[in-house]
């Protein structure tokens, strides 16, 4: 009888290699996020807020694969505001961000859905609003798939 010695990094990659289809299977597709911009006399300014809610949307992407450009996505989510609601006295309560989200028709878009964190969190953060709203698109995608 023969033994082996295999090292954990030799146990890791093979796990990685079995997985790796697996991991793949359960996303839902690819996802571009970017901010929405302002128009004022007629052109584009970008909107620093909206930009910080892209960067913590793309660290929390889910069971979505994030999209490095638009025309390769499947979805694009667009975030259109942050809404910081003020409790009593002036104190800072709950973080609201809004975003939509348009599925891909050939070359266009198609509206899908205007999506919020809901604005449950006493106080939070901005990093766990953009977690709850990718939670918000994960379950839209998955109730709307091929319709």
């Amino acid at each position: 009888m023969r033994c082996y010695k295999v090292s954990s990094v030799g146990v890791l990659a093979i796990a990685s290699l079995l997985c790796t289809g697996t991991l793949h299977a359960e996303k839902l597709g690819k996802l571009f996020i970017k901010a929405a911009t302002a128009d004022v006399g007629g052109q584009q300014f970008a909107d620093k807020e909206l930009e910080e809610s892209v960067k913590d949307l793309q660290r929390r992407i889910g069971e979505f694969i994030l999209a490095e450009d638009e025309a390769d996505a499947d979805f694009l989510m667009v975030v259109v505001k942050r809404q910081v609601e003020l409790k009593g006295h002036g104190q800072q309560g709950n973080k609201r961000l809004y975003v939509t989200i348009s599925v891909r028709d050939g070359t266009n878009w198609k509206p899908g859905a205007q999506l919020s964190n809901g604005g449950m969190l006493t106080g939070g953060s901005w990093g766990v609003a953009a977690r709850d709203v990718i939670g918000a698109a994960q379950k839209w995608v998955k109730q709307n798939r091929g319709k």
